[in-house]
């Protein structure tokens, strides 16, 4: 029998996924639904329900729907050089206003970076300025056929980080409150199951103000909105078992005072009925 190493923290690595953007949110709506209908299923058929929360996970996961497309005006106003280098300006609605430079191209589109001169884009339509492009029809030369036509951008549904130098982490498992009676015409206890709790899970690591991880929490700490559920994932690396997890950050806390140490941070996040391992 081959036994794997230890779920230990020395050998695992946990991610946050972001949950700001109008993407993400409805992501994580999505999740909600399935865990909700998963948790249904578990009073019937247990086995079904657990894979169904871990496809649900891993479907978040894999979310590639759009957040929106931005569609603007371009026109190139620095022909196509050598190196394949383009460069144009675009006007958005509501006075927005940029330039625009090429990043690479295919025969049929090209990518490209935006920068704002003025405005800002519509929240949801995309947090980032990089991984825009735009399609030109045709195979031929791109010199002509850049010009007019629009740029689009399609950002992931969801983003994450890796939380970094973690030094340890607490445990996971479902804990069921205890029902019981004493039954008048038995000698024993009647016991059942009741209402079940994830608990919560402890990490600490070395405080990094850079690390986007460390960042991720933070946010998520102090996120007081409705949508303040995150998801996270503990990744085994060396079995590559996963466990996914729906929580709330409700603490960090910050060692600053000790000598011949490291700043040291400690969150406790709260997590939500559905976790799953794969």
């Amino acid at each position: 029998m081959t036994i794997s190493n230890p779920f230990s923290s020395a050998n695992s690595t946990l991610t946050v996924f972001d949950n700001s953007t109008v993407g993400e949110i409805a992501a994580m709506s999505t999740l909600q639904t399935a865990i909700n209908s998963a948790l249904q299923l578990a009073l019937t058929d247990p086995v079904t329900a657990k894979a169904n929360r871990l496809t649900a996970f891993q479907a978040f996961e894999d979310a590639a729907s759009a957040q929106g497309t931005l569609s603007v005006a371009s026109t190139v106003t620095t022909a196509k050089q050598a190196d394949n280098y383009y460069s144009g300006t675009f006007t958005y609605t509501g006075g927005v206003t940029g330039t625009w430079t090429s990043k690479g191209l295919t025969t049929s589109a090209v990518n490209i970076e935006l920068t704002l001169t003025s405005g800002s884009f519509p929240t949801g339509s995309s947090p980032y300025t990089t991984g825009f492009s735009f399609t030109v029809t045709g195979s031929h030369a791109l010199d002509a056929s850049i010009t007019g036509h629009s740029i689009t951008t399609a950002a992931n549904a969801v983003s994450s980080a890796l939380v970094g130098k973690i030094t340890a982490m607490g445990d996971t498992g479902l804990t069921a409150a205890t029902i019981s009676a004493k039954l008048l015409n038995e000698a024993g206890t009647y016991k059942a199951k009741g209402s079940s709790d994830e608990g919560e899970l402890s990490v600490d690591f070395l405080r990094v103000p850079s690390d986007a991880g460390q960042i991720l929490l933070f946010s998520a700490q102090e996120d007081l909105s409705i949508n303040a559920n995150r998801v996270v994932k503990i990744t085994h690396n060396s079995s590559g078992q996963e466990w996914y997890g729906i929580v709330q950050v409700s603490t960090i806390k910050t060692t600053r005072g000790s000598i011949d140490n490291f700043v040291n941070a400690k969150a406790t996040l709260l997590i939500q009925s559905g976790s799953v391992e794969s």
